[in-house]
């Protein structure tokens, strides 16, 4: 599997979130539910000679209200920030070292239906 579906399974198991109800990976269609995340990888992702990846990793959260598109964003910041290594977890066969977010979940813009968009964008560092 991939990096963002092996990322998106790791917060279902410690979220109360669905993959394909409420947690999707990659690109996002107009039609999700207004409570949701997806996760997606960036373009810009690098890997040195010696083997070693620096993905970027894009986790997008949205609800209709600020508050709660605000903390579901945090909530997965939470889980992802920071986070050296996930040995154990459903990640451990990713190998990655860091997950080092770009800065704090930030208020992308309001969508068609009204709803808030916040993204937080991470550095995920891999063997």
């Amino acid at each position: 599997m991939s990096l963002t579906a092996n990322l998106t399974d790791y917060l279902e198991t410690n979220l109360s979130l669905t993959i394909d109800t409420d947690l999707f990976v990659g690109q996002v269609e107009s039609d999700l539910p207004d409570h949701a995340v997806w996760v997606r990888e960036a373009p810009g992702s690098t890997e040195t000679e010696s083997g070693l990846e620096s993905r970027i990793i894009e986790v997008f959260a949205q609800d209709k209200t600020f508050l709660l598109g605000e903390a579901l964003a945090y909530t997965v910041y939470n889980l992802l920030a920071h986070k050296p290594g996930f040995s154990g977890d459903d990640l451990s066969s990713e190998n990655i070292f860091y997950c080092e977010p770009q800065g704090m979940p930030g208020i992308l813009h309001r969508d068609a239906k009204g709803r808030y968009v916040f993204l937080t964008t991470f550095m995920v560092r891999k063997r």
